[in-house]
């Protein structure tokens, strides 16, 4: 997998989620695709952000 697939899969369940301002996402694995959801969520001003 490359580098572009994953920060494509991580932005893609994020905007799947449709996570609002007001809620606390928790992501699960921290490996490419986690690592790109959060940063996906920050991108969007979402935090909160709970790693596991």
């Amino acid at each position: 997998m490359s580098i572009s697939d994953a920060i494509s899969v991580g932005w893609s369940y994020v905007k799947r989620a449709a996570v609002t301002p007001k809620e606390v996402p928790l992501v699960i694995g921290l490996g490419a695709i986690g690592l790109s959801a959060v940063a996906s969520l920050k991108r969007l001003g979402i935090g909160p952000i709970v790693p596991h």
